[in-house]
């Protein structure tokens, strides 16, 4: 870890890990004379019984994972890199709260950043401290988890900044006067009052030293883009060139499903498809329908710009440039779709504003989507489906993973 991470240090021109990004170097400023390693957490929740059963939500689940920027990519790209450090009935966290739930795991983490712990390297004792650099996840989670409003038709729905709901559902950049800091998060949670400000409670992840809910820059291209944005914009019926489409031998497997009747007569006008499944069609429907399609029509350039913008959120690395294109691109985006639509825009269109500015202190905005987290929840399901018994499911899938 040691190695790898002087080595990313060594180029900050190209980013592609966290530790190059302006996050983190604020963040040891903090914690200086230090030998400092970040990690990420990352919450979401998942039904162990039948989601379409009569239990369902009865034993639903809310987890919490820790992945390493600091491993190397042939490391912390494996499910054995990213490690369950709390699981709890989801019904507790609404009857005891916030505070209650993750408090030990936040002493836990505090003592690791004041404490840190020794390691023997080539006969040398040498103390490491970790530092919670993000908690990643999707919007809902995030939102409940640090005291936002969950509801994304509230008032004030975001959790970047203090636009009113009628302003996001036509904005097309972010207003940087607007954006959340230290000073006007007091203001409002001493207001006590969520339809004004957004904001539920005051945020005990907030106690660790060098960690702020409203520096927490942490978007999901996955939840916001793959399974949101994208299913707005492109709703045509493509059911004969995505079935006979040759895709290769890397694309056969996420082959998009072909549209129903009911997809296309449906209220939300919005197509359905696994993330994977969206990545794979917006990434070939140029070839699935660009020879039928007039180059000058404005419809096409929606798509254009879609793909453009999941070109830039998708890439492993960006350069100095790229948060200023992406801001273009997305203003550009948001102002066809409501030009095209006459609709006001959804709320993850107005997550995509903060985009430029997330890369900007970040990097790659890939390194912190729910993909590969949301594989990880899989052992524990598999678990979960193998045993007959419900009670206290949280030990016995703990036992189990610590047993692997």
């Amino acid at each position: 870890m040691i190695t790898y991470t002087n080595e990313l240090l060594k180029d900050t021109n190209i980013i592609f890990n966290y530790i190059q990004s302006e996050s983190w170097r604020e963040k040891i400023e903090i914690n200086p004379n230090k030998t400092l390693f970040p990690f990420l957490l990352y919450f979401d929740e998942f039904e162990t019984n039948n989601p379409l059963g009569s239990h369902r939500g009865v034993q639903k689940l809310g987890a919490v994972y820790i992945s390493m920027p600091s491993f190397p990519p042939e490391l912390a790209s494996k499910l054995e890199s990213i490690f369950l450090v709390l699981l709890f009935n989801s019904i507790d966290k609404k009857q005891v709260g916030n505070t209650e739930i993750f408090k030990s795991l936040i002493s836990e983490i505090k003592d690791l950043e004041e404490n840190g712990i020794e390691v023997l390297i080539n006969n040398e004792s040498i103390k490491l401290y970790f530092c919670l650099a993000l908690i990643v996840g999707d919007n809902l989670g995030l939102h409940g988890m640090m005291g936002f409003s969950e509801s994304f038709v509230a008032n004030y729905p975001c959790r970047f900044c203090r636009c009113s709901k009628t302003v996001c559902q036509k904005q097309l950049f972010q207003i940087d006067n607007e954006l959340r800091n230290t000073e006007n998060y007091e203001i409002d949670v001493n207001t006590e009052n969520m339809a004004e400000t957004g904001i539920v409670e005051r945020s005990i992840w907030n106690t660790i030293h060098s960690f702020h809910v409203v520096n927490n820059y942490s978007v999901d291209l996955m939840h916001d883009i793959l399974e949101g944005v994208c299913g707005y914009d492109i709703f045509k019926t493509l059911n004969h060139r995505i079935k006979f489409f040759n895709y290769g031998p890397t694309g056969i497997r996420n082959r998009p499903p072909l549209f129903s009747e009911n997809t296309l007569k449906s209220i939300s006008k919005t197509i359905k498809m696994s993330a994977s499944e969206m990545w794979n069609f917006v990434r070939y429907l140029g070839l699935l329908i660009g020879d039928l399609v007039d180059v000058e029509s404005e419809y096409w350039s929606l798509y254009i710009l879609l793909k453009k913008i999941l070109d830039i959120v998708t890439s492993n690395c960006i350069g100095p440039e790229c948060p200023s294109l992406l801001e273009i691109l997305i203003s550009e985006h948001n102002d066809l779709y409501l030009r095209l639509t006459k609709l006001n825009l959804k709320p993850k269109f107005h997550h995509l504003i903060h985009y430029p500015m997330v890369m900007q202190k970040i990097g790659p905005l890939i390194n912190i989507w729910s993909m590969r987290f949301e594989a990880k929840h899989k052992e524990s399901k598999t678990a979960a489906s193998a045993i007959s018994s419900r009670k206290n499911i949280c030990y016995t899938l703990v036992l189990k993973s610590q047993l692997k």
